[in-house]
């Protein structure tokens, strides 16, 4: 239930109980972008290859995820 899509944000992504999907065309990439004022952090899953990925940044306002997303997971799942 935790990985199954709720709420449809966009074509392209859905929110389910905690996590978010998304589907950019290539691999399905299950993940949750988060942080507080001075860290930011990001979990993020390819569960079709059986593939994750932590980023934590000791630093708040940052967006780790957008670079996970777009490059770094597609690029580890090929």
């Amino acid at each position: 239930m935790t990985r199954h899509g709720l709420f449809v944000i966009s074509p392209r992504n859905t929110q389910a109980l905690a996590w978010e999907i998304n589907n950019y065309g290539g691999p399905v990439i299950i993940d949750k972008p988060g942080g507080l004022n001075n860290a930011s952090t990001y979990i993020g899953m390819v569960t079709a290859k059986k593939l994750g990925i932590v980023i934590l940044v000791n630093r708040g306002g940052q967006y780790p995820h957008e670079a996970a997303r777009e490059r770094i997971l597609p690029a580890l799942a090929q």
